[in-house]
């Protein structure tokens, strides 16, 4: 195994996150680790090799003692002398040290194990392991605020989801978004600063910049200030990943299977961090969609197939804030000549 294997394999050996994927996924948990794994083939399989380490010792006890601690070092010690025909195989490290390295994480992931079998029978008695990544999730209908441990700042926009830890590493500052974040990056030359989603990578070094992702195959990076650097994580569709270097105006778009560089508008892009709802020539489904994120509300159009292709030729107007849903739909209901009816998380557009 390589160096940079090694490395990531006792990574994750040590992370609670990556315990909790092993012991008792929750469908976040799940997603995330599916999504990590998936960037690259050594990811997974550093996945797979620590996993195999973890489940090579047995966890039987709903309980920790002195005596079970310490035979779980025994067991580790003969691990050490003795590895496993799967760590023969797969890791076939140089030296003692390897295992020494991650004896420790294994211990925890077994009290981890023992915690989480004994609060399933009485959870009131010991708590779950520390989870590594921190998630924050910005509320319905608003924009959330706030600054990373290393002075960066970021907003979120609604229903957005980011993931970090607590404390950025001493090579790089990485974090992983789904949905919508502005960051202004503070300027750190020996940690470059990471944003991943589920397509693409974005490094910079300290800049302003906006990323936008809903879903697997649509992905936009838009620079504000500075430079920054987008990477495909994977190949898809038998085209090799490329690389973009952006400068402010530029935009890295992610459609399917390649990343297009284009310019774009600095407003309409970036509006929404202040509380805009930028809608002006906007098309009826660029709308529609629009006002679906905000509110978090569906649409349902009739009489759509009746109207053809003369939808298709309206454009939205207005940039909106602080107002309600239906202000908004009085106003863009003349642009696009539909009547409407609100019921409760519906929306009934009428032409």
């Amino acid at each position: 195994m390589n160096t940079s294997n090694d490395h990531l394999i006792k990574n994750l050996i040590n992370d609670p996150y990556f315990h909790k994927w092993v012991i008792d996924p929750d469908q976040s948990c799940e997603k995330f680790w599916a999504n990590w794994g998936d960037k690259n083939a050594e990811r997974k399989e550093c996945m797979e090799q620590a996993r195999a380490i973890l489940l090579s010792f047995e966890f039987k006890s709903s309980s920790v003692s002195n005596e079970e601690t310490n035979a779980l070092w025994a067991q580790i010690s003969d691990q050490i002398e003795r590895p496993t025909s799967i760590n023969q195989k797969k890791l076939s490290p140089n030296s003692k040290n390897w295992w020494y390295g991650v004896a420790a994480a294994v211990v925890l992931f077994g009290m981890a194990f023992f915690a989480y079998n004994n609060e399933w029978n009485s959870a009131s008695e010991i708590a779950e392991p520390e989870i590594s990544l921190i998630e924050k999730v910005a509320p319905e209908g608003k924009i959330s605020s706030f600054q990373f441990e290393d002075g960066t700042r970021v907003r979120l926009f609604s229903g957005s989801i980011i993931r970090y830890p607590a404390t950025f590493g001493k090579g790089s500052r990485e974090v992983y978004l789904d949905g919508e974040g502005f960051f202004e990056v503070q300027k750190d030359v020996n940690r470059p600063f990471i944003v991943e989603t589920n397509t693409l990578k974005t490094t910079a070094l300290g800049t302003s910049f906006n990323v936008r992702t809903y879903g697997d195959s649509n992905c936009n990076v838009s620079l504000v200030t500075g430079k920054v650097k987008v990477e495909m994580l994977r190949k898809t569709r038998g085209r090799k990943a490329n690389t973009l270097f952006l400068n402010p105006g530029e935009e890295a778009t992610m459609k399917f299977d390649a990343v297009l560089k284009q310019s774009f508008d600095i407003e309409e892009t970036t509006s929404w961090k202040d509380g805009y709802i930028y809608l002006e020539n906007k098309s009826f489904d660029e709308t529609i969609g629009i006002l679906q994120r905000w509110f978090k509300v569906d649409f349902v159009v009739m009489n759509r197939a009746e109207i053809g292709n003369k939808l298709q030729e309206k454009r939205g107007i207005g940039t909106f804030k602080n107002q309600t849903l239906e202000n908004i739909l009085k106003v863009i209901g003349h642009s696009f000549e539909f009547n409407y009816q609100i019921q409760e998380d519906k929306v009934i557009l009428i032409f």
